[in-house]
């Protein structure tokens, strides 16, 4: 793991719900940041945001936080590197347990099992569901007498929940006909709140300008690695606000980037360009 080399210091404290725990939410990425913020405001709830696994890390120093909510994907140190780092502190320091629970875009192969063996207590996968996330909340934060007994069930149900993540979205060319953003999953979240339905499709679009930016630059680099990485970003957050068609090309081409596929890489890119300019004209429109 690599040793903290500083802290952008770029910190966001969500204003709704002023009498709600507030939780500790490790995210890069300003679409799902946005989107969770509003979930758990929503839920009663308020949250700090990191931006990296190091800035979660030197807040943890400062304040006490009964949940912490981590990506697994983020810049410098990943929500497995936080993890470790905060495991080791605990046991080092004799410092009770802060119950972690991973939330992320729908996973590759073994990212669950991953995530509790590497000492997270459980696994939401992106967009998560109001319910669910209620009741993970509920569970983590209002029992901890239960804790270890919880994270073993999670174990025993990790590649459970991946299966149904993984189902849950098909093929990128299953959705061809249908809307670029899926707008009931947003407002299932959210309700029929026109503004918040438009606020947060509109704070996707900038963010992942710069994204598909960077992924253009690692196809002319040939660096799978970074489309991989790029890929997944775009995936994640457009996962988050129901742009399913575009969230699935993303996916493969994820796949594709971490299998060096250069074939299907070069296939999938053709496609991830004029996704994304439905998505922004569907918004542009609203």
């Amino acid at each position: 793991m690599a040793p903290i080399r500083g802290s952008k210091k770029q910190l966001h404290t969500s204003n709704p719900a002023p009498n709600g725990p507030v939780i500790l939410l490790a995210e890069d990425n300003p679409t799902n940041q946005e989107v969770i913020r509003r979930q758990l405001a929503l839920l009663g709830y308020r949250c700090d945001i990191a931006n990296d696994g190091v800035e979660a890390y030197e807040m943890l120093q400062k304040k006490s936080y009964p949940l912490l909510l981590t990506d697994c994907h983020m810049p410098r140190w990943d929500g497995y590197d936080l993890t470790e780092a905060i495991r080791s502190q605990e046991e080092k320091d004799g410092l009770p347990r802060l119950p972690i629970v991973a939330i992320t875009a729908n996973a590759l192969h073994g990212e669950t099992e991953r995530c509790v063996a590497d000492g997270m207590d459980d696994y939401l996968s992106k967009p998560v569901d109001m319910e669910t996330l209620e009741q993970t909340l509920a569970m983590w934060i209002n029992s901890p007498n239960s804790k270890h007994s919880k994270s073993s069930e999670a174990k025993e149900t990790a590649a459970a929940a991946e299966r149904s993540g993984r189902e849950e979205t098909g093929s990128a060319g299953d959705r061809e006909n249908s809307s670029p953003v899926n707008d009931r999953m947003l407002k299932d979240l959210f309700g029929e709140d026109e503004e918040t339905f438009k606020e947060v499709l509109n704070s996707f679009v900038g963010p992942s300008e710069e994204i598909l930016e960077a992924l253009h630059r690692a196809l002319d680099e040939r660096a799978a690695v970074e489309v991989k990485a790029q890929a997944h970003k775009l995936k994640s957050s457009s996962r988050s606000i129901g742009a399913d068609q575009q969230a699935d090309l993303c996916r493969d081409l994820e796949q594709a980037g971490a299998d060096e596929d250069w074939e299907s890489i070069s296939r999938l890119a053709e496609s991830i360009s004029p996704a994304f300019r439905a998505v922004r004209s569907y918004i542009t429109v609203l």
